[in-house]
This record gives C-alpha cells, sequence and structure tokens, in this order.
C-alpha cells in the first residue's frame, strides 16, 4: 500500500493533537473515505507539503473540504463530518438516517 494513501490524511486533526480515538474521530476519517470514493481524490489534494503537514491545515479552517462539485443531498451528508467541533460531528445513527443514504438512487 502506498504511504500517501494511509495515516494521517485519514485522521482527524484533534487525534493529531492528542491521539485518542473516539467516534467523533472516526466519522472524520469516514468522511475523508467517503469524500474519496465519490470523488476519486483525497480531499486535501489541494494542500502542499507532506502528508502531515496537509492534515495540520485542518486545525485552522472550518471547512477545508471543497464539497461544490458534488450533490447537495452529498454535501449536506458529508460537511457535518468535517465540523472542526469534534461534539458537533454527526454519531453514526444521525448518519445512518441522512437522506443521502435513504435516497433511492441518489445522484452523487
Amino acid at each position: 500500500i502506498n504511504a500517501e494513501y494511509m495515516g494521517p490524511l485519514y485522521m482527524a486533526p484533534e487525534f493529531l493533537l492528542s491521539p485518542t480515538a473516539s467516534p467523533p474521530t472516526d466519522i472524520w476519517s469516514f468522511g475523508v473515505t467517503a469524500f474519496q470514493v465519490a470523488t476519486g481524490t483525497h480531499p486535501l489534494v489541494h494542500c502542499e507539503g507532506s502528508s502531515m503537514q496537509r492534515t495540520l491545515v485542518l486545525i485552522n479552517e472550518a471547512l477545508p473540504v471543497d464539497l461544490s462539485a458534488l450533490s447537495p443531498l452529498l454535501q449536506a451528508f458529508l460537511a457535518p463530518c468535517f465540523h472542526p467541533q469534534v461534539h458537533q460531528r454527526p454519531s453514526c445513527s444521525v448518519l445512518l438516517e441522512h437522506g443521502f443514504l435513504n435516497e433511492t438512487g441518489a445522484d452523487l
């Protein structure tokens, strides 16, 4: 596996500062993965530098991921996953109830 596809690029910013895993850190990682599946690119492709440097950029940005190329429904599903405040991210149960997962033939 290419090192670029693992490690800090999938970690929530707060995890890099204090490596304690929690459901909200997993939600961030899920958001990164879902974005990459939907677009074919990593959400931090616009950041320069090493994997760690690109990930640390996230700490200072409210919504570092450009979701504009996605459908409004997918934007609404993913945006909360990248909320900078850990406890403002949705739980798995909230995501499972989201319209994006419940729409038949949802358009990405």
